[in-house]
């Protein structure tokens, strides 16, 4: 399940690299039970994503297709550990 976590989180960063970087420090404050790094983790995404959105770079559509393809290999693999924890 960790290589399986460490592609989710390579795959977002592709897509969103502050994405991937909050996700990063959830994964491993969570797996240091560092609740502090897990919680700064968490707020980063939601704070990166906001900053992305508005952000200039890419116009409205492309950002929202880019965030949208990443919230959807997200819930991929959640539905992958999930199936592989039913089989298991």
């Amino acid at each position: 399940q960790a290589g399986l976590g460490a592609l989710c989180v390579t795959a977002l960063s592709l897509t969103a690299p502050g994405a991937g970087f909050g996700a990063a420090l959830a994964v491993l404050g969570h797996a240091h039970a560092n609740r502090l790094l897990e919680g700064v983790g968490l707020l980063w995404v939601p704070v990166f994503v906001s900053w992305f959105y508005y952000w200039l770079g890419y116009d409205l559509l492309t950002k929202s297709l880019m965030l949208m393809g990443a919230g959807l290999l997200l819930l991929g693999v959640r539905q992958l550990l999930r199936w592989r924890n039913v089989h298991a």
